[in-house]
């Protein structure tokens, strides 16, 4: 079974903090393997992105329908 794109990358770049956001707004940090924050989400239509290091362009994009 191949590897998820998302954790290919992962295992390339070995980050040491890894962000999700949810339409923009963050909702998940995890910082040397540990979660240090982590939020609710509604779930719908929207836009899923993580970022490795804070940088502010994301590593993995996905559009979530919601259906």
């Amino acid at each position: 079974m191949a590897q998820h794109p998302f954790l290919q990358k992962a295992q390339q770049r070995q980050p040491d903090t890894v962000s999700a956001y949810w339409n923009g707004q963050p909702i998940l940090r995890i910082e040397q393997g540990q979660v240090v924050w982590e939020a609710q989400v509604c779930p719908g239509f929207g836009l899923l992105t993580f970022h490795f290091d804070d940088d502010p362009y994301p590593v993995y994009v996905q559009v979530i329908d919601g259906a």
